[in-house]
């Protein structure tokens, strides 16, 4: 069994290069998707172009799930057999943790994709915000992709490699649009060596079921909200939003929120918001209102 860890940080691209990657494999192939949030909302994307996915929702694989990850892992090779695994950290997991596990399973050949997002990467980097864990997604990449390349300027894209290949001059580094790479990229499964693993990000997450009523357009706006003040610790935020029309994604990643109709229905509409250093209740009630507002 192949096995591949995707990472990278929140709104990177993770889940759309697995989307992708399903579509031109011929592999028997299972996804495992660590949604940050107990809305389940990434599984879902991902089901809808892969049936075999497993969530492991509401928490973090490298700490208090990674007793189900392990689990996991073990019932996975014993019961459904697949050619490839891919394995969907959220954006906040330590990578060497996650590796951690794979190693408590058995696992010792393994591939790293690390989704970088190059509109806010220079950004992160500089700051020096998410510090050792930041890094942790890079040294321990196979492949690094430079996503979103046409939101950027060429020479952010040259700096962008620039820092990637200092930091891992033996990673794969390939620009990205929309997280596309070539079929003809291989991800080989390499060996292995046990690291220290560093904590994840301490980041908060708030799951809020959408009212019937609201409509698509109605979270875009609350979305563009969030987005316009790009200060604002508001990091993420994804939408299911189920209308008569059918079913839809909204996302808001790198200040910008986008949306797009989904191939199945889905039972009901819902969101998750992922933040730092603010107040969970306060910013319930405060999107609550809103949405009633809306509604």
């Amino acid at each position: 069994m192949k096995v591949t860890i995707v990472t990278g940080m929140l709104g990177a691209g993770k889940t759309t290069f697995i989307q992708h990657y399903i579509k031109n494999s011929s592999e028997k192939t299972v996804i495992l998707v660590n949604d940050f949030g107990k809305t389940g909302i990434d599984g879902e994307v991902l089901s809808q172009v892969n049936p075999d996915t497993i969530e492991l929702p509401s928490g973090c694989v490298c700490c208090s799930l990674k007793f189900d990850l392990i689990t996991t892992l073990q019932r996975i090779q014993n019961e459904l057999f697949p050619e490839h695994l891919l394995i969907e950290p959220s954006g906040i997991a330590s990578v060497s943790a996650v590796e951690e596990a794979l190693f408590q399973s058995g696992i010792k050949h393994f591939t790293v994709v690390t989704v970088i997002d190059s509109v806010d990467f220079l950004e992160y980097y500089n700051s020096q915000e998410y510090g050792a864990f930041f890094e942790d997604q890079i040294i321990n990449a196979d492949l690094l992709l430079i996503n979103k390349i046409d939101l950027v300027k060429p020479e952010v894209i040259l700096k962008t490699r620039e820092v990637l290949y200092n930091l891992n001059p033996s990673a794969i580094i390939i620009p990205t649009v929309k997280a596309k790479i070539h079929k003809e990229i291989s991800l080989s499964q390499n060996a292995k060596t046990p690291q220290s693993s560093i904590n994840h990000l301490h980041i908060e997450s708030l799951a809020v079921d959408i009212p019937d009523g609201i409509k698509k357009e109605d979270i875009e706006a609350l979305f563009k909200g969030f987005a316009a003040q790009r200060t604002s610790s508001v990091l993420r935020a994804k939408a299911i939003i189920k209308e008569q029309k059918g079913s839809f994604l909204v996302d808001l990643a790198s200040g910008k929120c986008f949306s797009k109709r989904l191939h199945k229905g889905t039972d009901r509409s819902r969101m998750v918001i992922i933040f730092k250093d603010l107040d969970s209740e306060a910013l319930r009630s405060e999107v609550v209102a809103l949405l009633n507002k809306r509604g």
